[in-house]
């Protein structure tokens, strides 16, 4: 799980470059009940089944603060929801980026911030097509990662709602479940 947000944590520096201005929604935290997760600000449904494993309000809490520390950014992210499959091979969050908490100026738009992770990792980070999430469309930039001996896909499926970046990202070994699969867990 440390590597997930790791590597959500390189997401949340890049953002923390931008600075967007709009007014914000009401942002209000997911709830997790019989092993799915719902979020209505975000308008997602994440219904992996059985044998997933969701952190608890206190272990993301405790990211969130984390998070903040590392980065002495306060408020700038929010992780909302972090589960991963009983094997521990894939891996899934989502999180909030508040537009109104970047350093900078002017508006970044989520073209810009793709182009933005391609940069930071050339060769490796390609945008992917768009893909439809619980009805809303989002950008896609994934990667592949060598961890170990083990190839990972790592993906981050992105929109942008008054406020805030939502991302759903995605961390799993290559040859354990495809995109179509993936996206097929969102209801």
């Amino acid at each position: 799980m440390k590597k997930t947000v790791g590597i959500a944590l390189v997401f949340l520096a890049i953002v923390s470059l931008c600075g967007c201005g709009s007014e914000s929604v009401e942002f209000i935290r997911g709830t997790v009940s019989n092993n799915v997760y719902e979020s209505k600000t975000a308008e997602l449904r994440f219904a992996p089944g059985p044998g997933w494993v969701f952190m608890s309000e206190e272990e993301i809490d405790m990211e969130n603060d984390e998070g903040g520390e590392i980065l002495g950014a306060g408020d700038i992210a929010v992780l909302d929801m972090s589960a991963h499959d009983s094997k521990g091979q894939v891996f899934v969050d989502v999180m909030f980026f508040p537009t109104d908490s970047y350093v900078g100026s002017g508006s970044m738009t989520i073209e810009e911030y793709n182009d933005k992770l391609v940069e930071s990792d050339p060769g490796n980070t390609v945008i992917g097509d768009d893909v439809t999430i619980c009805g809303n469309v989002y950008k896609s930039v994934c990667a592949t990662k060598m961890l170990g001996d083990v190839e990972y896909r790592l993906c981050y499926y992105t929109r942008k709602i008054d406020g805030y970046f939502i991302s759903v990202s995605l961390l799993a070994q290559t040859d354990v479940i495809t995109e179509e699969d993936f996206l097929g867990l969102f209801e």
